[in-house]
């Protein structure tokens, strides 16, 4: 997983910094849980209710699939409705990560937007692919 930072000016403690997550297959995962985790002090116009709550706005996966609440005996507070902007890109000759895997994680987030495309577990890197 990447984060994705963008500030217009130098002022570090500006709350107008876009922040975002990438994640790739398993990344995306991780993706999955931050942003279950920051949208927990999110309100519904993506404004931090909380210091605490972090800076993720918008979260962009890439042949991803669910994280599972509970691992071993440690609970995840896993939200079903994560209210962040988010970007699923599904490969729909993916069989590593179904693309039905993808489509579940997609549900998971409130708006999400689905671009495909016809190659298999690859980023695409060209923009007439999706």
């Amino acid at each position: 997983s990447s984060i994705i930072h963008q500030d217009d000016d130098d002022d570090d403690d500006d709350d107008t910094t876009m922040v975002a997550i990438l994640g790739f297959s398993q990344g995306a995962v991780l993706a999955h849980i931050v942003s279950s985790l920051a949208s927990n002090g999110v309100n519904q116009d993506h404004s931090a209710t909380s210091p605490a709550s972090s800076r993720i706005q918008k979260s962009v996966m890439i042949s991803g699939f669910c994280a599972t609440a509970r691992w071993r005996n440690f609970e995840l507070p896993l939200l079903s409705d994560i209210p962040l902007p988010s970007l699923h890109v599904i490969g729909s000759a993916d069989t590593s990560v179904q693309p039905a895997l993808s489509e579940a994680l997609a549900g998971q987030f409130l708006g999400s937007i689905i671009v495909r495309h016809e190659k298999g577990h690859v980023i695409p890197q060209q923009s007439t692919i999706c």
